[in-house]
């Protein structure tokens, strides 16, 4: 399943990413978030599935739209932070924010252990995992700003 969604997400990132130079940033993170986050939470559901109702085709399909979507997220992502830094000393920053997927399934694991406390209630753990990615996009929306100088920051090259 883990390979589906890598296949995925290396298909999408050739074409959504593209989307990051079309589009205003924050409003696609909105969006692609929200089908993120609907995604998520349509996994979650499928935990409510009786076993023996249960197929494991469903699964893979939500982990290739997952993976599809997710793909924008580096292309769209990086062109924000090349404006916000000069050339000199982002690269310290953006592998910081190349972390970000080993911290999120630190987080991620937390809070599945946190959330599911049986095998039972992992549905749980992935439609709060939804709730906060709308909360992030929400976020973005509202206050990403693409371009440093439509604040009135100048960004200097050295």
């Amino acid at each position: 399943m883990n390979a589906d969604f890598l296949f995925f997400y290396s298909l999408g990132g050739m074409v959504l990413g593209a989307m990051g130079d079309r589009y205003q940033k924050n409003r696609l993170i909105f969006a692609m978030y929200l089908m993120i986050a609907t995604v998520m939470v349509f996994l979650g559901c499928l935990s409510f599935v009786q076993p023996y109702n249960q197929k494991t085709w469903p699964y893979f399909i939500v982990k290739s739209i997952n993976g599809l979507l997710q793909s924008f997220a580096w292309g769209t992502n990086f062109a924000i932070i090349c404006n916000w830094f000069p050339r000199k000393g982002r690269g310290f920053v953006i592998a910081a924010w190349a972390t970000c997927p080993n911290v999120g399934d630190i987080i991620g694991s937390d809070l599945y252990v946190g959330v599911a406390a049986d095998s039972q209630n992992w549905g749980y753990a992935f439609m709060l995992l939804g709730v906060l990615v709308f909360i992030v996009g929400l976020l973005n929306l509202l206050f990403l700003v693409e371009y440093p100088r439509s604040v009135g920051i100048i960004i200097t090259e050295n």
